[in-house]
C-alpha cells in the first residue's frame, strides 16, 4: 500500500510538471507566433521556414524554400538569406505588393537537434522612418520660419520708420 501511494504521489506529480511544461510551451508559441517581427527559421540544408504569423503575411511563400525563392520580395533579403555569418545586421530593402519598404534583418545562429539553425527576424522599419523624416521636416520648417522672421523684423521695422519720416 505504501509503495501504492507513493507511486502515485510521484505519477500525479509527474502530470503536474507535463501540464506545466505545456502550458509554458503553449505560451511561448503563442507568443513567438504573435511577435510583430517576421521570424524565418534557416535549417543547415538551408531550407527557409516562416514560423509566426508576421512572417506568413509578409512573406507569402510555402515552407521549405531556398533563399533564391525570396528575391520576388528584393534581392538584398535574398542576399541575406543566403550568407551563412549568422552574427551580421543589415538594412534590407525589401519589395512588397504595398510598395518598396526598408526593414532591419538580424540573424542568430542556435544549435538544434545536431546542427546550426540560423534564426533571421525581419523588422520593417520603414513607418518609423517616415515618422522621423516628418519630425525633422517639421523641425526645419520651424527654424528656417524663425530665422526668416528674425531677418524681416529689422526690414519692417525700417520701413515703418521710413514712413513716418516721409
Amino acid at each position: 500500500d505504501e509503495l501504492g501511494a507513493a507511486l502515485d504521489a510521484g505519477m500525479a506529480r509527474m502530470r503536474d510538471e507535463r501540464a506545466r511544461d505545456a502550458d509554458i510551451q503553449r505560451f511561448h508559441e503563442a507568443l513567438v507566433d504573435d511577435a510583430p517581427a517576421a521570424i524565418l527559421v534557416i535549417d543547415p540544408e538551408g531550407r527557409i521556414t516562416p514560423i509566426n504569423k508576421s512572417a506568413r503575411r509578409l512573406f507569402p511563400v510555402s515552407e521549405g524554400v531556398r533563399a533564391s525563392d525570396y528575391a520576388p520580395f528584393g534581392a538584398d533579403l535574398a542576399a541575406y538569406l543566403a550568407d551563412r555569418d549568422p552574427s551580421r545586421r543589415r538594412l534590407v530593402q525589401l519589395m512588397l505588393p504595398t510598395g518598396p519598404q526598408r526593414a532591419m534583418a538580424r540573424s542568430a545562429a542556435v544549435q538544434r537537434l545536431g546542427g546550426l539553425t540560423r534564426v533571421v527576424v525581419i523588422q520593417p522599419i520603414q513607418d518609423a522612418l517616415n515618422a522621423v523624416e516628418v519630425a525633422a521636416q517639421s523641425d526645419l520648417i520651424r527654424v528656417l520660419t524663425h530665422e526668416i522672421m528674425n531677418s524681416m523684423t529689422p526690414v519692417t521695422s525700417l520701413a515703418r520708420t521710413a514712413a513716418e519720416l516721409m
